[in-house]
């Protein structure tokens, strides 16, 4: 569990520092870089979900934690982790 932990840690580091201006998504969707990032509100993500953007706007449903590195941070959907 301890690796995991580490290895997800890295993994959003190196993708937080390579933050671009399209929209990449990693993992399934649970990972999301660029200038502006959305979770739309027709979308529902099971898990966590980590947004690093200039903008994060999440719209949608996630059924787990969400976590989010941006200058801006608009929740206006549903978070059912912490």
């Amino acid at each position: 569990m301890a690796f995991a932990a580490a290895l997800t840690a890295v993994l959003l580091v190196g993708l937080a520092a390579g933050v671009v201006l399209a929209q990449d998504t990693f993992l399934n969707g649970k990972v999301r870089t660029g200038d502006s990032v959305t979770v739309p509100g027709s979308e529902t993500v099971d898990g966590d979900v980590y947004l690093f953007g200039g903008t994060a706007t999440m719209d949608g449903t996630v059924t787990g934690d969400l976590v989010a590195f941006a200058g801006q941070v608009q929740v206006n959907g549903t978070v059912k982790g912490d």
